[in-house]
């Protein structure tokens, strides 16, 4: 066999391995949005959530509960596919970013501002929420990780084999104050140019507008600080991710927008079609862009003016060979 031929016979091999892992791991998502509809009824039954928020239309229920599943199932799949961590590091990141994200921050909102929303949405309903959620994380997080073989612990890979962000206490400083900017920028933009541009959110709210305009300092501070709270939860899905770097980013952009959003394509009878839908593109736009902007600062150490840091030092100091016979303890 020749040079050309045996190259070509190994594209080839590469080629059908990587249509044929594809196919298995399409075949794998639609298995775990199975499990994720019938684990989520079943949390919901366990929890005693029942439906009588959701509107009267049952194919439209269905179909925007569908929806949501197979777009949670995806997002964190793919993940848990492109993850260099393995057992339970990866369930614990891959839980956090679900319950964080879908559950626990969306209902945030809600308990932190309940006297507000008391006439529109159920005060038990929060409590319930984070109790479905928190179950079905325990049960599916796990069975997914099984399910594409990332759960084996002799795979695991060491801590300094993982995508390395290293930074002073200054720069994470600036970082932190520049994610929390941006998202306090991203929040009243989105609201302005998409969400309040339908009339009906107007109409909708009514006096509720007059009411929190008295705490709008606070609610973009409290911005602020979920801004940080999903640097946190982004932060170990980043250094888990194989690949480029915009790989990162696309899977850090896609859980912060999916996982808020997607509840919005459900149906209820506390909110009109119209300001639901307004809400879920307004959602989906502001966390998509934060998750490139978070990624982006976080993706290099950026070194700052006046700061030297003793990593310059330690690499100066191997430079002249002062630490060569210490140089394994150093690094």
């Amino acid at each position: 066999m020749t040079r050309t031929e045996f190259d070509t016979h190994n594209e080839q091999k590469h080629s059908k391995w990587s249509v044929t892992t594809a196919i298995k791991n399409v075949g794998k998502m639609i298995i775990l949005s199975f499990l994720l509809l019938i684990i989520y009824a079943f949390s919901a039954a366990i929890v005693g959530l029942n439906h009588s928020s959701m509107t009267t239309d049952f194919v439209a229920t269905m179909t925007g509960t569908v929806l949501m599943v197979l777009s949670y199932t995806i997002v964190l799949s793919y993940p848990i596919i492109r993850s260099k961590w393995f057992g339970l590091r990866l369930i614990l990141a891959i839980s956090a970013a679900y319950y964080g994200l879908a559950i626990f921050l969306p209902q945030l909102d809600v308990i932190l501002f309940l006297s507000y929303f008391e006439n529109i949405v159920d005060a038990s309903l929060a409590t319930r929420v984070l109790l479905q959620g928190a179950i079905t994380a325990v049960i599916f997080i796990p069975l997914a990780v099984l399910l594409f073989k990332k759960m084996r612990s002799k795979q695991q890979v060491e801590p300094n084999q993982s995508r390395s962000i290293s930074m002073s206490k200054r720069q994470w400083v600036i970082k932190l104050i520049m994610i929390a900017g941006s998202y306090i920028i991203l929040y009243i933009a989105a609201g302005t140019l998409i969400a309040w541009q339908n009339p009906e959110l107007t109409i909708y709210y009514g006096d509720l507008i007059d009411q929190m305009s008295a705490v709008g300092t606070w609610m973009l501070l409290f911005q602020g600080v979920r801004a940080i709270i999903f640097t946190a939860i982004a932060f170990p899905i980043i250094r888990l991710m194989k690949g480029n770097w915009w790989e990162a980013g696309l899977t850090v952009a896609l859980l912060l927008s999916v996982l808020m959003s997607t509840p919005m394509l459900i149906p209820t009878n506390f909110m009109p079609d119209s300001v639901r839908m307004s809400h879920f593109v307004e959602l989906f736009t502001e966390n998509f862009v934060l998750g490139w902007i978070i990624v982006g600062l976080l993706r290099h150490p950026h070194r700052l003016s006046g700061d030297d840091g003793v990593e310059r030092r330690i690499s100066r100091m191997r430079e002249s060979q002062i630490l060569a016979p210490f140089y394994p303890f150093a690094r």
